[in-house]
């Protein structure tokens, strides 16, 4: 009876403990394209207060600005602190929707995209600028909400994107229902290696790893993905 009351209570606690997580729903492209909106959506929307803050200069060279988009709700009473500049050179938030590329000497402004995202975090990338002169930003963000609560919050995927240092070639590096988890750059190979978490099933247990590289050496980059692991199956 001892035994059966500390089963028992092992799996009241698992679906306890799996209930507060959200499922993860596999999305494929209709699923991102019905929950995207567009800046234009988001301009119309009467409920929504578009707010920015003081430039940040992320190119000194060609005197390239980035203005960081905001949105909260009419009804809130304040932002709070929505930016922090992180350790290795990129800036960190959880309310960043878009971002405004202004190239000074050339009176030019550009947005990141037409649509309105989350993004988590975007940083230049210095040690592939100094291997290749190649100026890279890279992006941590959410673009669709993948676990069908009406909002892209941080229990979504996030993926990895690239672009430009004026926010231009703004491209998708991760696959849809994957999670990008970490990535680091290795310099003599010139090589930026990252892994991603693919959930296989609803309460977030069992999920795959993949892992790939950026080969910088390539013109334009490639991404490769490789197995780690597949000596071992021989």
């Amino acid at each position: 009876m001892k035994k059966l009351f500390v089963v028992l209570l092992l799996i009241s606690a698992f679906y306890s403990c799996n209930k507060n997580n959200p499922e993860t729903v596999n999305i494929n492209e209709k699923d991102i394209a019905s929950f995207q909106l567009s800046m234009d959506s988001i301009i119309a929307d009467t409920t929504k207060i578009i707010s920015t803050e003081l430039p940040i200069l992320i190119d000194s060279a060609r005197s390239i600005l980035i203005y960081e988009v905001k949105i909260m709700g009419i009804s809130e009473k304040s932002f709070g602190k929505l930016n922090s500049y992180s350790k290795d050179g990129g800036y960190s938030t959880n309310y960043i929707t878009n971002l405004i590329f202004e190239e000074v000497p050339l009176n030019s402004k550009n947005t990141l995209t037409d649509l309105s995202l989350n993004i988590w975090s975007y940083s230049f990338q210095e040690e592939i600028y100094n291997k290749t002169g190649k100026k890279f930003i890279f992006y941590t963000i959410t673009d669709s909400d993948s676990n069908k609560n009406n909002a892209l919050d941080y229990v979504d995927i996030k993926s990895f994107y690239i672009s430009d240092i004026d926010g231009t070639s703004f491209s998708k590096v991760t696959k849809n229902n994957e999670n990008f988890s970490e990535g680091k750059y290795i310099s003599p190979l010139n090589r930026y290696y990252f892994k991603t978490i693919e959930e296989t099933d609803k309460y977030n247990i069992l999920a795959t790893k993949h892992f790939y590289y950026i080969d910088f050496n390539k013109e334009p980059y490639q991404i490769e993905e490789y197995f780690p692991l597949d000596i071992l199956k021989k």
